[in-house]
C-alpha cells in the first residue's frame, strides 16, 4: 500500500508540472489579449480625432450655407429693384407712344435698350437658379455628413461595449485560474487519503464515462438533423401567397406599403437575386406611378393644384410615419425576446443535476432527453431570430428609400410654389413647406434611432448565444466535450476561441473538483 501511495504521489507530481506549464501558456494568452485591447484603444482614439474633424467640416459648411443665403437675399433685392426699373421703363415707353410723332427717330434706340435689359434679367434669373441648385447640393452634403457622424458614434459605442465584455471575460478567467490554484493546493495536501477512497473515485469515474457514452448517438443525430423538404415547400408557398395578396394592394391609397411588407416577408426564402429583381420591378412601378399622377406643369399652375400636390405629399408622410412606428414597436418586442434568460437558467439546472447538486431526482432520470430538447429549442430560436433580424434590415432599407423619395416630393411641391398664379396664400404655402422639411428631418432622425436599435438587437443576440456557450465550457466537461457540436452553430466570436483554448486546462481541474466535493467524506 505504501508503494502504491508513493507511485500515486509521483503521478500527482507529474500532473502538477503539466498544470503549471499550461498555466504559463494561459498567462501568455492573457498578455496577448491585453496587447489587442491596447491596439483597440489606439483605434478608438483615431476615431475620436476623425469625429472632431467631421465636426469642424460641418461648421465650415454651415458658415458657407449662411453666406449663400445672404447672397440670395441680396440677389432678390436687386431683382426687385430691376423690376421697379422695368416698370418705370414700361411707363416711359407708353409716354413715348403718345409722343410718337415727335420721337420716331429715337424709338428704335429705346427698343434696343429694352431688349438689352430683358437679356440682363434673363441672365440674372439663370444665376439665381444656379444658386438655388448649389444650396440644395449643400443641403444634401450636410445630410450625408450628419448620417456618417451618427454611424461613427454608433460604431464607437459598439466597440466600447465589446471591449468591456472582453475585459469582464478576462477578469472571470483570472478569478477561475486563481480558484483552481487554491483547489489544487488543497488536493495536494490531502493526497495521503486511503486507497479505498481512490478506488471508489476511479469506479465512479468509470461509471460516469459509461453514462456519457450513452449520449453519443442522440447527440450525433441532432447534429445531422435538417428540415424536411415538405416543410420547406409549405413555408415557401405560404410566403408566396402572402406576397401576392400584398402585391394586389399596390394601387390603393397607401401604395407601396403592402408591397414592401411583402418583400420583407418573402426575403425569408433566402433568394437574394429574386428579391433584387422584385425590388427593381417595384421601383419601376413607382416611377410609372410618379409619371402618371405627377405634375407635368408647363410654367403655369393654379393654387388648387398646388394644395392637391401638398395633400398628396402629406399623405405619403402619414404612411411612412405609421410604418416607422410599427417597425419600432416590432424591434422593441424583439429586444424583449432577446433579453429572455429562460434557456440559460434551464441549462444551469441541467448542469447542477449532472454535477450531483440538484434535488429533483425525476429530472436526473431524463437528463439526456431534457438536454436534447433544450438544444433543439435553442437552435430553433436562434435561427428564427437571425432570419427575423435579416428581414428587418431589409425593411429598414426600404423605409430609407421611401424617405428619400419624400425629399423628391418636397422638391416638386417647392417648384410648383414658384409658378402658382397670384400672391394669395403665399405665407401659408411657405409655412407648409417648412413643416414638410421639419417632418422629413424628424423622420430621418427617428429612422437613425431605429437603425441603432437594430444594431443593439444584433449585439443582444450575440450576447445571448455567448451566455449559453459559457456554461458549456466552464461548468461541465461532458457538455463541453460531447454536446458542444450541437451548439457550435451559435457563434464563432473571440470569447469562444479563448474558452476553447483553455478548455483542456480546465477540464481536468473541473473533474477532480467535482469528485473531491462529492467523495471527500468517504
Amino acid at each position: 500500500a505504501l508503494a502504491a501511495l508513493r507511485d500515486r504521489l509521483e503521478e500527482y507530481g507529474r500532473e502538477k508540472s503539466a498544470l503549471e506549464s499550461r498555466s504559463s501558456e494561459s498567462v501568455d494568452a492573457l498578455a496577448a489579449m491585453e496587447r489587442q485591447l491596447q491596439e483597440r484603444d489606439d483605434a478608438l482614439a483615431a476615431l475620436r480625432d476623425r469625429l472632431e474633424e467631421y465636426g469642424r467640416e460641418k461648421s465650415a459648411l454651415e458658415s458657407r450655407s449662411s453666406e449663400s443665403v445672404d447672397a440670395l437675399a441680396a440677389m432678390e433685392r436687386q431683382l426687385q429693384e430691376r423690376d421697379d426699373a422695368l416698370a418705370a421703363l414700361r411707363d416711359r415707353l407708353e409716354e413715348y407712344g403718345r409722343e410718337k410723332s415727335a420721337l420716331e427717330s429715337r424709338s428704335s434706340e429705346s427698343v434696343d435698350a429694352l431688349a438689352a435689359m430683358e437679356r440682363q434679367l434673363q441672365e440674372r434669373d439663370d444665376a439665381l437658379a444656379a444658386l438655388r441648385d448649389r444650396l440644395e447640393e449643400y443641403g444634401r452634403e450636410k445630410s450625408a455628413l450628419e448620417s456618417r457622424s451618427s454611424e461613427s458614434v454608433d460604431a464607437l459605442a459598439a466597440m466600447e461595449r465589446q471591449l468591456q465584455e472582453r475585459d469582464d471575460a478576462l477578469a472571470a478567467l483570472r478569478d477561475r485560474l486563481e480558484e483552481y490554484g487554491r483547489e489544487k493546493s488543497a488536493l495536494e495536501s490531502r493526497s495521503s487519503e486511503s486507497v479505498d477512497a481512490l478506488a471508489a473515485m476511479e469506479r465512479q469515474l468509470q461509471e460516469r464515462g459509461n453514462a456519457f457514452n450513452i449520449f453519443d448517438g442522440p447527440v450525433n443525430e441532432i447534429c445531422m438533423e435538417k428540415p424536411s423538404l415538405g416543410v420547406r415547400l409549405k413555408t415557401g408557398t405560404d410566403m408566396f401567397v402572402v406576397f401576392l395578396r400584398r402585391l394586389r394592394g399596390l394601387g390603393e391609397g397607401e401604395y407601396g406599403v403592402s408591397f414592401q411588407d411583402g418583400l420583407c416577408t418573402f426575403h425569408h426564402a433566402k433568394d437574394s437575386y429574386f428579391v433584387a429583381f422584385l425590388w427593381g420591378v417595384f421601383k419601376s412601378l413607382r416611377s410609372l406611378r410618379n409619371f402618371v399622377f405627377g405634375w407635368n406643369w408647363n410654367g403655369n399652375c393654379r393654387n388648387d393644384d398646388w394644395w392637391d400636390a401638398l395633400g398628396h405629399v402629406q399623405l405619403e408622410f402619414g404612411c411612412v410615419e405609421a410604418e416607422l412606428h410599427e417597425f419600432s414597436e416590432l424591434l422593441r418586442k424583439l429586444e424583449e425576446d432577446c433579453k429572455d434568460t429562460e434557456p440559460t437558467r434551464r441549462l444551469q439546472e441541467l448542469i447542477d443535476i449532472h454535477a450531483g447538486y440538484g434535488e429533483n431526482e425525476d429530472a436526473a432520470l431524463n437528463l439526456e432527453e431534457d438536454f436534447e430538447v433544450l438544444i433543439r429549442e435553442l437552435r430553433h430560436r436562434v435561427c428564427e431570430m437571425k432570419t427575423m433580424l435579416v428581414g428587418q434590415s431589409v425593411r429598414e432599407r426600404l423605409i430609407q428609400a421611401r424617405i428619400d423619395a419624400l425629399s423628391s416630393g418636397i422638391h416638386r411641391v417647392a417648384n410648383l410654389s414658384f409658378v402658382v398664379n397670384g400672391e394669395v396664400d403665399k405665407d401659408k404655402r411657405r409655412r407648409a413647406l417648412e413643416e414638410l422639411h421639419e417632418k422629413h428631418d424628424s423622420l430621418s432622425e427617428e429612422l437613425s434611432s431605429v437603425g441603432r436599435g437594430l444594431l443593439v438587437l444584433y449585439a443582444l443576440q450575440q450576447g445571448r448565444e455567448e451566455t449559453f456557450l459559457r456554461p458549456l465550457h466552464e461548468y461541465s466537461p461532458f457538455l463541453a466535450a460531447k454536446c458542444l457540436r450541437n451548439a457550435g452553430f451559435l457563434t464563432d466570436t473571440i470569447e469562444t476561441g479563448v474558452f476553447s483554448l483553455t478548455s483542456g486546462v480546465l477540464m481536468v481541474a473541473v473533474i477532480v473538483t467535482l469528485m473531491y466535493k462529492r467523495y471527500s467524506l468517504i
